[in-house]
């Protein structure tokens, strides 16, 4: 019983995040039987599940329709053009494309593949750094929650570019700030 505690504080120190984070969103065991010890999964589910707990989706909700916190978002109509982090999670998983759509389903398919992978198998496919290749089953799942819960998008209908620019343009936050307030204005 000892050594399993001093083996749950050496990971957590080694990852810093928190615990439920820890257990669920990474791949399967980077030391296979120190995994199987402290029960540690590459569950793509359980970490969805984590994720949706802490957006709060029961939280009262003034103005529907209201997802994280209960704060109102608007649903969301016509192409989502998803870029930065978004990009480079759908672009690890070889599904980037100014041109070609994508739906929230698919990417999540994408990221259940991973995180069902051994540590193992994920170091000797991918020549990436460690730290960066350990997070992507935990970005795989929020992105799919963040598209789905909390923007509200239909995990088939919406059409998702996940790309970092459009007609040799690169895009960014606060150019795609500017394009959502443009977008507003009296035509």
């Amino acid at each position: 019983m000892l050594l399993r505690v001093l083996l749950q504080e050496l990971l957590q120190e080694l990852l810093r995040v928190p615990t439920a984070v820890r257990e669920c969103c990474f791949p399967l065991s980077i030391r296979q039987m120190l995994l199987q010890l402290l029960h540690i999964c590459g569950d793509y589910n359980l970490c969805s599940s984590y994720e949706q707990e802490i957006m709060n989706l029961t939280a009262p909700c003034e103005a529907s329709p209201c997802h994280i916190d209960g704060v109102y978002q608007p649903n969301v109509t016509g192409d989502f053009y998803a870029m930065s982090g978004f990009y480079y999670t759908a672009h690890f998983f070889k599904i980037d494309s100014e041109t070609n759509k994508t739906s929230a389903k698919e990417f999540s398919l994408h990221a259940q593949d991973f995180c069902s992978r051994t540590w193992a198998n994920v170091t000797q496919e991918y020549d990436i750094d460690k730290d960066l290749l350990k997070v992507y089953c935990l970005t795989g799942s929020y992105i799919y929650n963040l598209l789905t819960v909390g923007f509200g998008f239909d995990e088939e209908k919406t059409d998702i570019y996940f790309t970092s620019e459009i007609k040799g343009t690169a895009l960014n936050w606060a150019l795609g700030g500017l394009i959502a307030e443009a977008s507003l204005l009296p035509k």
